[in-house]
């Protein structure tokens, strides 16, 4: 077979259980992960690690950048990404179909990019990419980041108030929802016209990371790594092969070592390809456990837009999520750190934290977050703190403010 055309389709924000309602990939063609994870809980740590094989941590090991902080241009020069390996080494033309325009250094090596508004709602034609598709001779690879089910869903600003003037949460949610069923709609049109058009194409659709919707009292993306922001879905259609569905953990740093292994490219990185399983030739791939880092994200907007929100900067986050557990541990840099230990097979919500049940298995996943991050602190180490869930109301409506809603 020839080198196969490569589309990597982001739907930014789509939560695991949304998964469900896109009939568009159930198919018998499509291979299904049921226990994916991102490396974090927000876009851009997640988006280094599909798009260079790499996490956070391991990035900043190798090279000493903080990948949160320093993702500008100066990085472009020292790692190289997956559309600039395939370029240099195997001949790929490549385009990005990108809502948000911001210089992030993982958009490099793209020979067209097309930008769009960030709450732009995705026309199911999706016509700017057929536009740079008849630019591009094969076989090429293609990036698409489309923001429909990322805040403000469906471009919609206006938060839904009650007649109380109170946030109307039913609404919020329903217009999340809305927002999935249109991704849908455009994935029902857009993937058979590629697959027409292209039929020498392999597909990985996921997402970057989840979202929030009221659990434990949070809303959006950018708070601690509960499962609602870090499990998400991810599906592959390789054209000569039927689908298979992987039940075990997988994440966002396999996806260029299976890109790779596919074109015959030896490329670093830390993760192991899927392409023996998708053949048929092995079991399903299933790491011991996924390792999770979040930062405390500053606010978007102004000063003005974000007030009360100052110290948010101060919270960090780790996590370790073996086949069965979650550890977690939320760090306030002034207040303290909150501790958690759930068990995913009795309680896959994570309401009870079982952490002084288990001491034996608590110090198993501290083993483990020392040898990744010493730094941080451990449960005979410091005090138990705030967590996330007791922000305040009022807090949660500045950040929805904040990022865009009226």
């Amino acid at each position: 077979m020839n080198s196969p055309n490569i589309l990597l389709y982001t739907i930014d924000a789509l939560r695991f259980d949304a998964a469900f309602q896109l009939t568009a990939l159930s198919g018998e063609k499509w291979s299904f992960f049921r226990n994916h994870y991102g490396v974090a809980h927000c876009s851009d740590p997640n988006y280094l690690a599909i798009l260079t094989g790499w996490s956070p941590d391991a990035i900043k090991e190798l090279y000493g950048v903080e990948v949160y902080t320093q993702m500008g241009s100066q990085f472009k020069k020292v790692f190289p990404t997956l559309p600039v390996a395939l370029k240099k080494l195997r001949g790929y033309s490549s385009w990005a179909y990108q809502p948000v325009r911001v210089p992030r250094f993982y958009l490099q090596g793209f020979d067209i990019i097309s930008w769009a508004p960030s709450d732009s709602i995705s026309d199911p034609q999706m016509p700017a990419i057929r536009k740079m598709l008849k630019e591009m001779k094969s076989p090429w690879f293609g990036f698409v980041r489309v923001m429909d089910c990322h805040y403000p869903y469906l471009g919609a600003h206006d938060i839904p108030k009650d007649s109380q003037g109170e946030i109307d949460t039913d609404r919020v949610k329903e217009s999340y929802w809305k927002s999935v069923q249109h991704s849908n709609e455009v994935l029902k049109d857009f993937l058979p016209w590629v697959l027409e058009s292209y039929p020498n194409t392999v597909i990985i659709l996921l997402s970057d990371h989840g979202e929030s919707l009221g659990e434990h009292g949070i809303w959006d993306h950018l708070y601690t790594l509960y499962e609602v922001l870090v499990h998400v879905p991810l599906w592959i259609y390789l054209p000569d092969q039927s689908g298979r569905n992987c039940s075990g953990l997988t994440q966002h740093t396999d996806i260029v070592p299976t890109f790779c292994e596919l074109v015959g490219l030896e490329l670093e990185g830390e993760g192991q390809s899927w392409l023996p399983f998708l053949k048929d030739e092995s079991p399903p791939p299933d790491r011991e456990e996924v390792s999770l880092v979040g930062w405390g994200c500053h606010p978007l907007g102004s000063k003005e837009e974000v007030e009360g929100l100052t110290g948010r900067e101060l919270w960090k986050h780790r996590a370790i999520r073996s086949k069965s557990w979650k550890y977690i541990v939320n760090w306030h840099q002034e207040k303290g750190a909150n501790f958690q230990l759930f068990n995913l097979e009795k309680d896959p919500g994570e309401v009870e934290n079982v952490i002084s049940m288990h001491p034996d298995l608590t110090q198993h996943f501290v083993n483990i977050l020392r040898r990744i991050d010493a730094s941080f602190p451990m449960p005979t180490e410091s005090s138990v703190g705030p967590a996330y869930s007791e922000i305040d109301r009022e807090i949660i409506l500045a950040r929805l403010q904040a990022l865009g809603y009226a």
